[in-house]
């Protein structure tokens, strides 16, 4: 039956167009490039010539006698002329194609006075030399005569993308040719219509229909329209394959419930087309085909048609396959469970910062159920400890698509207050915000204990400054005492010369009174003081004051002693300044204490630091690989998704944010494999910023100190990075770490602006800069700064250990 329906339609083309010629030009083309060429319908199908032989030349023989022989691979034959013709008639000036077996498949339409009379049709070649093992394959699946099945296969042409390029430029020329000679009314005559395109209503009415009938067949859904009897009429779909039947003749005029189909299916559609009938309004219900289509799942939507008279028309049935959105959907539903289930808060607001989700957490941290905040600004939080340029320093963060990070006091539902670690994210699609996602975590045990640690370490600062009062208030009384007990007391005059010092100057040095009365100062003390004693002098020339913390050191048989000076001018009769006059006391227990009671706190710090990381890296960490998991399992599902894509990329940079603070907090390195290591990941780190160059030069570093000293040098580092970084825009920095003579030297460069003053005292400097003065001090140890505007800043430190 189908054959002689195609037989007629090739009768009718002979109307139109001379199809003998066309046969012979095939045979021609096929003969000098081995390429096969043949006419088809407007739906693909093949044309038949009178005698029942193929239209056209040059069929492939693994086509004609095994492909469309099988009822398996004919399927993925007619999935191939489906795809094409359906692409033709969507206005496509040609369409290209690789079947389910392997084959390229070419199709170019031929338009006859704005009519798609049919297609030419070309192929069945390969494109890459064909995978022979894989054929055997098939040749075994389906029956094949293996020997005669991979002789056709390997007869097949491979043909390169230039020629294929060719081919369908040949195919397009040779439609405006056919149609350059077509016989109009011959057409019109055959086909019983006249046709006019110059009435208006004409062509908006074709115009229309062409446009709905192009937009059905485009959908991959499959439209069915029933009668008022219930009888399937017309089935809109570009599948050749009927969803309900293969061959949709087999049900056309039938009433549903007379396919062969599921009768669950049946009886659905019947008690739904039901209500749609009563009710005059759309229905849906979800449904599988367990004989057909076992595993996946259907959408099907019922709906009334009106005539032009209002009356009822009959019904139409949507279809759609829903297989792969029901997945998404249970894998989101994984994903949000795992969300509420989060040992973190998770906040998610639109883009006006109205809440629009809450997990479980949120509400054990704050006692808001979600149903009270939703639609909600998070500021019903507020406790009024944060400022509002804190928040409105926040607002612009976020609304320029970049992530905050900070801590708020916040205000539970009962009124009591807790300490929050909150990250918030902006959410993207094509560049513009459309939620904020917010990462909170309750620290209010952490805020404590920080709280705690910070009132142990002023509490241990006030002993030391009441120690150190308590001298002061005491030096002036002891003063005649100390001169004669355990006080150096000296003179010199203005040129540095000393003129006087007290006998128990040898229980300091190497030396007795009379080798040092007549010497300069610098000859009693180390020469790294030498420069120091000379801008003591030479400021005291300028600015003659008392003064009581000028601090110096005697070297006895390797034991060092550290002392500190207090004094003042003297004066002659005339009020000329002739010298100075002081007494230096032994301070060398005091810095050993000061030295436990800084270690101690470095030690608490350390610790605090330890915990924090192991907390960050444990828990918010394993959540948030979790979460990275579930993401790429849906980024492999739906690789075009970009909302997936967005969020997955805030999920990683958010859980590489927290493995940089948890590794800042606590360096591995240190611990397992050194000081030079521990700088070497430095190094790696910040080579991630493509504008900064870090060098690390540690080769003349041949002893190591103990691991106080290392934790000490790789703080001092950090720290003139970061300020390099921050203050001095240096995008290039050098650290030069190296021993001599027992001791550690640190030279530090960068090419920042160098434009602030230091005076390498504790006065001027920012908070970074005591923290480096007061270790390198602690260890006995010096430190210089030298900025030079323009240039950078260089930076000098000496350790002991």
């Amino acid at each position: 039956m189908l054959a002689k329906t195609l037989m007629q339609g090739c009768q009718q083309l002979h109307s139109i167009i001379e199809l003998n010629n066309l046969q012979a030009l095939f045979k021609s083309f096929h003969t000098l490039s081995g390429v096969a060429v043949t006419f088809t319908d407007i739906n693909g199908n093949l044309l038949y010539n009178s005698d029942g032989s193929h239209f056209g030349a040059g069929w492939a023989h693994a086509c004609t006698h095994f492909h469309r022989q099988c009822e398996s691979t004919k399927k993925n034959c007619i999935i191939s002329d489906t795809y094409l013709a359906a692409h033709l008639k969507g206005g496509k000036d040609y369409a290209i194609y690789t079947c389910l077996n392997g084959l390229v498949d070419i199709a170019v339409p031929v338009h006859y006075k704005r009519k798609h009379i049919g297609n030419l049709f070309s192929g069945q070649f390969f494109m890459q030399t064909p995978d022979i093992d894989n054929y055997a394959s098939i040749a075994d699946k389906y029956g094949f005569n293996k020997l005669e099945y991979l002789a056709s296969i390997k007869s097949i042409k491979v043909f390169s993308q230039e020629k294929v390029d060719s081919i369908v430029t040949f195919l397009k020329s040779l439609a405006k040719m056919i149609v350059s000679s077509a016989d109009q009314h011959k057409w019109q005559k055959v086909n019983g219509e006249t046709i006019s395109y110059n009435t208006p209503s004409n062509i908006a009415f074709n115009k229309r229909n062409e446009i709905l009938t192009t937009t059905l067949l485009s959908l991959e859904d499959y439209i069915y329209s029933l009668d008022t009897n219930d009888c399937f009429e017309t089935m809109y779909t570009h599948f050749r394959i009927g969803l309900l039947e293969d061959n949709y003749d087999n049900i056309k005029g039938k009433h549903f419930t007379a396919i062969k189909i599921d009768q669950q299916f049946k009886r659905r559609l019947s008690r739904t087309i039901s209500n749609v009938k009563l009710n005059n309004k759309a229905e849906s219900f979800y449904f599988q085909l367990y004989s057909r289509y076992p595993g996946q799942q259907f959408k099907a939507t019922v709906a009334c048609r009106r005539n032009s008279h209002n009356q009822f028309g009959g019904t139409t049935l949507h279809i759609r396959n829903i297989t792969h959105e029901a997945s998404a959907y249970d894998e989101v539903k994984k994903l949000m469970h795992i969300v509420d289930q989060s040992p973190v808060a998770i906040v998610i607001t639109d883009s006006d910062a109205n809440i629009e989700y809450t997990n479980e957490c949120f509400t054990r941290n704050t006692g808001y159920k979600f149903e009270e905040v939703k639609g909600k600004n998070p500021r019903i939080l507020k406790s009024g400890a944060t400022s509002t340029a804190a928040y409105n320093a926040l607002w612009q963060t976020i609304s320029k698509g970049r992530t905050w990070k900070g801590t708020f006091q916040n205000k539970r539902k009962d009124g009591s207050f807790f300490w929050e670690d909150c990250i918030i994210s902006p959410v993207l699609k094509e560049g513009l915000i459309t939620h904020f996602v917010a990462i909170k975590e309750d620290v209010t045990e952490h805020k404590a204990m920080e709280e705690e640690l910070m009132r142990y370490k002023n509490k241990l600062e006030g002993r030391v400054i009441e120690q150190r009062k308590l001298l002061q208030q005491t030096r002036h009384d002891y003063k005649e005492i100390v001169e004669h007990l355990s006080g150096i007391v000296w003179e010199v005059d203005m040129r540095g010369i000393i003129q006087f010092v007290s006998p128990n100057i040898y229980r300091y040095s190497n030396y007795q009174v009379e080798e040092l009365i007549g010497q300069p100062m610098h000859y009693l003390f180390d020469s790294e003081l030498h420069g120091k004693l000379f801008k003591f002098i030479s400021t005291f020339h300028l600015y003659p004051h008392e003064f009581n913390d000028f601090e110096v050191f005697l070297d006895k048989s390797h034991k060092r002693t550290y002392l500190k000076a207090s004094g003042k001018p003297i004066y002659n009769k005339r009020g000329v300044l002739q010298g100075i006059r002081g007494i230096s006391l032994d301070i060398t227990q005091q810095k050993e204490q000061d030295k436990q009671i800084v270690s101690a706190i470095w030690d608490a710090e350390e610790r605090q630091r330890t915990r924090i990381s192991m907390e960050l890296h444990d828990s918010i960490g394993a959540t948030m690989s979790a979460i990275s998991m579930y993401m790429n399992t849906l980024n492999t599902q739906y690789p075009h998704n970009k909302l997936l894509q967005q969020v997955d990329s805030i999920v990683k940079q958010t859980a590489n944010d927290i493995r940089l603070v948890a590794r800042e907090l606590k360096p591995p390195e240190l611990e397992t494999l050194g000081l030079a290591e521990s700088l070497n990941a430095i190094q790696l780190l910040y080579s991630k910023f493509d504008k900064l160059n870090i060098k690390f030069l540690t080769d003349n570093l041949t002893k190591e100190p103990g691991k106080e000293v290392q934790l000490s040098i790789y703080r001092i580092v950090s720290e003139l990075i970061s300020n390099s970084i921050k203050h001095g825009k240096a995008d290039s920095m050098t650290v030069n770490l190296f021993n001599y003579n027992g001791e550690i030297f640190l030279l530090y460069e960068d090419n920042g602006h160098g434009n602030f003053c230091l005076d390498n005292s504790l006065k001027s400097a920012g908070m970074g800069i005591k923290n480096i003065m007061t270790r390198v001090r602690t260890y006995g140890g010096a430190c210089q700064f030298f900025p030079i505007k323009g240039f950078g800043l260089i930076v000098g430190i000496q350790l002991k250990y």
